[in-house]
């Protein structure tokens, strides 16, 4: 297990993980194609993915007025009014989906603040997919 190796001796990105949400940064860009140079310069805190998709909506949401929520209320509702379901890994992994004990994410965010799981730590159950053809007809069989 290179990454719980890398995480014990905090090395790589294990080294800026976040344990709080901070403040969104809006003066960030996106780095133009092929522009890898960010990538040696960038130290700021590291947020997992999830979390960083659902603090960068909200907090543009926020930022235009559209939401007079919390965080914390965004995260409860979840996007589109479904809460992110997840599960804790270890559970996941003894009982299997139909067992184990189902979560929402924002229980594992405190006052929209301090994040109170490692990566790794859950599983997210995310919702059905559907491949389509260009039209976006369902492809019903190969």
């Amino acid at each position: 297990m290179a990454a719980k190796a890398a995480r014990s001796k905090k090395l790589g990105v294990w080294k800026f993980l976040s344990k709080t949400v901070g403040i969104f940064e809006f003066s960030l860009l996106e780095p133009k194609k092929n522009e890898i140079s960010v990538l040696t310069t960038d130290k700021g805190p590291v947020l997992f993915p999830k979390l960083y998709r659902r603090f960068a909506n909200w907090s543009t949401r926020n930022k235009a007025k559209v939401t007079y929520q919390t965080f914390q209320a965004s995260l409860k509702v979840g996007p589109d009014g479904k809460p992110d379901s997840c599960f804790l890994t270890a559970d996941f992994l003894a009982n299997g989906v139909h067992s184990a004990t189902h979560h929402r994410f924002d229980e594992f965010i405190e006052s929209g603040k301090t994040i109170k799981f490692q990566p790794g730590g859950l599983v997210f159950k995310e919702a059905p997919s559907q491949i389509a053809h260009a039209d976006g007809s369902p492809i019903a069989d190969f």
